[in-house]
């Protein structure tokens, strides 16, 4: 690891279709803040997405070199799939990141994002064919039936945010 490289001191986890892409950008105007100009890079869960969304970095010397030269007190970066495969995330950020990274968590009404995620797949043609009820009653197991899916299609689960929350709040201060 280059230790010249000021990797994120915190992280916008989520969830999807909740203001992140807001938040963000509200971060990334502020002189004291580095957000790197590649939002989402979705590293700490790249195996998970691979395949399934339009770009995601999987190699940590290009993980690197999003922070390169940076020089700001606050280093983030805003990658929503963190808070949904948290599982996976977790121990990634804790081995990389250690685990005194601050968690940034936006939530938005369940049904609302939910609806809001649909709108989202179905508008960006992300391979959805179902109508938005369709979509809730096929979702259990829809990952492993359509390996090409967006997760953005988990619109049920992905708004059950409890137990993410839950894991995020015991792994980290």
């Amino acid at each position: 690891m280059d230790r010249q490289v000021k990797l994120p001191n915190f992280l916008i986890v989520g969830a999807a279709k909740s203001g992140t892409t807001s938040l963000y950008h509200y971060l990334k105007q502020h002189p004291n803040v580095f957000m790197p100009t590649y939002k989402e890079p979705q590293y700490f869960v790249a195996e998970k997405v691979k395949g399934r969304i339009y770009k995601s970095i999987s190699s940590f010397v290009e993980y690197q070199s999003l922070f390169k030269g940076v020089c700001q007190e606050a280093v983030g970066e805003a990658s929503v799939f963190y808070l949904y495969f948290h599982k996976e995330a977790i121990p990634k950020i804790q081995e990389i990141l250690g685990d005194k990274v601050k968690i940034i968590i936006v939530l938005r009404n369940p049904v609302d994002r939910a609806f809001s995620a649909y709108r989202h797949v179905s508008r960006n043609s992300l391979k959805e064919t179902l109508s938005f009820e369709e979509a809730l009653l096929a979702e259990k197991g829809r990952l492993e039936r359509e390996p090409n899916m967006t997760p953005m299609a988990m619109y049920k689960s992905m708004s059950m945010y409890n137990e993410s929350i839950k894991a995020y709040q015991l792994a980290f201060e």
